[in-house]
């Protein structure tokens, strides 16, 4: 990505880690169509995530975060197939196009990698090729990232010529992408959510409108971004990373991994810091004297292990 779209990139994440931290959880529980909306935010940034990987992969392949992606189909042919048979169970009932689409959450998780992209296709093409369905409960771009994380899935990342093909499309993607979360998803629903709390909860409004500002880096702050999983290499959701600067120890940053166990925080003052990265039941890394360079992004990949 370039810079532009990297430092949007950067304010999308940072603001979906404050809404799916427990403080971020528990202020917009009130709202009950947040989540869903967040949601889709978060499946649009993993889309994002791997079409950057595929965008500056050249020559060589690329390698994808297949459980993310292959999450993220599930996640959106349910919805859509969803939405079909509500739209498909209307008088007169269409039994044909309720069948086509007919799997419940369980049938997607349980599917082989090759049934998984038929179903998934079946249900984007019934989705597109009957827009009634639009009315109810999905959008226009709930189908076509389904569509984008179908290509996503069945990208053969040993053919270097595929991953070739797929560069100008995956820089296109990534822009669209970024379009619709910032716009769509954030200026037009999730800003105006938050508004609703200003008198009840000003301080979770105050974090989450910082979180939406775009960064450069530039000069005068750093930021940290890596990822959190255990022994296995599996990732871990919620685990806590505190910073606290040694030269003046009121300066503290507290921010947690995400459901795929990134994190990503901006806006951190230069200087030294110690690090704690902790989850209840694992033990506790730390760090100390670690060096914040002004301009730059320190990433970490941190292995907690069981007690």
């Amino acid at each position: 990505m370039n810079n532009k779209s990297s430092n949007q990139v950067s304010a999308i994440r940072t603001t979906i880690t404050l809404c799916i931290s427990p403080d971020g959880t528990t202020a917009t529980a009130p709202i009950s169509a947040f989540a869903g909306i967040l949601a889709t935010a978060e499946n649009k940034l993993i889309l994002i995530d791997n079409f950057d990987i595929i965008a500056t992969g050249k020559t060589k392949g690329v390698t994808l975060d297949t459980k993310a992606i292959r999450k993220t189909v599930e996640t959106i042919a349910f919805k859509c197939s969803s939405a079909v048979i509500a739209f498909a169970s209307q008088s007169p009932v269409n039994n044909t196009l309720i069948s086509l689409v007919d799997y419940s959450q369980s049938d997607l998780k349980g599917a082989t990698k090759k049934d998984i992209v038929s179903i998934a296709t079946a249900i984007q093409k019934a989705a597109s090729n009957n827009a009634g369905a639009l009315h109810f409960g999905i959008t226009a771009t709930d189908i076509t990232d389904l569509a984008a994380a179908i290509t996503l899935y069945t990208t053969d990342s040993s053919d270097p010529r595929q991953a070739l093909l797929n560069i100008s499309n995956a820089k296109r993607q990534i822009k669209v992408l970024i379009k619709e979360i910032s716009h769509d998803i954030f200026k037009m629903q999730m800003d105006k959510m938050v508004n609703t709390l200003l008198a009840t909860n000003p301080q979770f409004v105050e974090k989450y409108f910082q979180a939406r500002e775009i960064i450069d880096l530039g000069k005068t702050h750093t930021k940290m971004t890596g990822t959190t999983h255990d022994a296995d290499g599996l990732m871990l959701k919620g685990v806590l990373i505190l910073l606290t600067q040694i030269a003046d120890p009121s300066i503290t940053y507290k921010f947690f991994s995400n459901d795929l166990g990134k994190f990503s925080q901006t806006l951190i003052k230069p200087g030294e810091y110690n690090i704690r990265v902790e989850l209840p039941l694992y033990t506790i890394i730390t760090e100390t004297n670690i060096k914040f360079v002004a301009g730059k992004n320190l990433k970490r990949k941190y292995t907690l292990i069981l007690i």
